[in-house]
């Protein structure tokens, strides 16, 4: 009896300044099963610790956020969040926030998003996850399978990086490795990534092989209006050689890795021709360990605007 009793004037302790000074100034502890079946009897609480089992809704959190499912913060967050599913901050944030589904910020955000889909209204930091979106980045980087946003002044790394002020380039062009290839180019802040597919391994003059890669790099302007730029990249090559080439066979199938320099030269607004040369590691199947050699490497193509 007398643990309990101990208890609840713990709890009441902690959850009085809350209830005294009102809702702008944090309360040490909030507890919610699914609001409002909780502690706080406002959406527009703040406090420094917020625990929820299933649902909480809070005004602004300064310290710990923890959700089993879903999170929903109405003005500013700063410290370290994790939510099972959805996380939402509707005003700014700051720190570490850790959601198994949607890590969501409408303001400002400084600090480590982590996410299946990670959103913020301003970028100061790093989102990591699948799609990655924002109206800006300030500063900072996005890591993920497609990166989004309006202006980019940061780093994206992905498979597909969208930005209003970057560039998509359709490309054509042919190398010593596989001779005919068709691709396209996602532009952002001068970096770039690649994808395209290629026709003949010409490495063993397989007619019948299908080569599909991707490239990440950078592009370097050398003149003001970038008539002339060079670009670094590396990139990873699968090739199958088998008319099915979305059938996997370790034994027939290989990859290669590949470092590139190019030039590129701009002929008229919406054409540029580009060449260059390299090197490619081929690995002969992808069994481990795998037989490997080095080969030089050139191309050229032209991109379109």
């Amino acid at each position: 009896m007398k643990t309990w009793v101990f208890l609840v004037l713990l709890l009441w302790g902690l959850l009085l300044p809350g209830v005294v000074n009102g809702n702008d100034h944090p309360r040490s502890l909030n507890l919610s099963l699914f609001y409002p079946v909780s502690t706080n009897g406002s959406k527009e609480v703040a406090t420094r610790v917020n625990i929820s089992l299933l649902y909480g809704n809070v005004g602004r959190v300064t310290s710990f956020d923890l959700s089993g499912l879903v999170s929903v913060i109405n003005r500013d967050f700063s410290g370290f969040q994790f939510s099972g599913l959805v996380g939402i901050v509707k005003g700014d944030g700051s720190g570490l926030r850790i959601s198994g589904l949607v890590n969501w910020t409408g303001g400002r955000f400084g600090g480590w998003q982590f996410g299946g889909f990670n959103h913020a209204g301003i970028l100061q930091g790093a989102q990591i996850g699948i799609l990655n979106t924002t109206d800006s980045v300030k500063s900072g980087f996005q890591v993920g399978f497609i990166n989004v946003a309006k202006k980019q002044n940061g780093v994206p790394f992905g498979l597909i990086n969208i930005a209003e002020n970057g560039k998509l380039q359709l490309l054509l062009y042919g190398t010593t490795y596989s001779n005919l290839n068709l691709g396209v180019r996602f532009l952002a802040n001068q970096y770039y990534s690649e994808l395209a597919i290629g026709q003949t391994n010409l490495e063993f003059w397989t007619e019948q092989s299908t080569t599909l890669s991707f490239h990440y790099g950078y592009m370097m302007p050398l003149t003001e209006e970038d008539e002339y730029q060079f670009s670094i990249d590396a990139g990873y090559i699968h090739v199958a050689n088998n008319p099915e080439f979305y059938k996997p066979n370790p034994e027939e199938d290989f990859f290669a890795l590949q470092l590139r320099l190019l030039l590129h030269i701009k002929l008229t607004s919406e054409i540029s021709a580009f060449g260059g040369g390299g090197t490619t590691l081929t690995f002969e199947n992808y069994a481990i360990p795998a037989d490997k050699y080095f080969r030089v490497l050139f191309l050229a193509g032209i991109s379109f605007y």
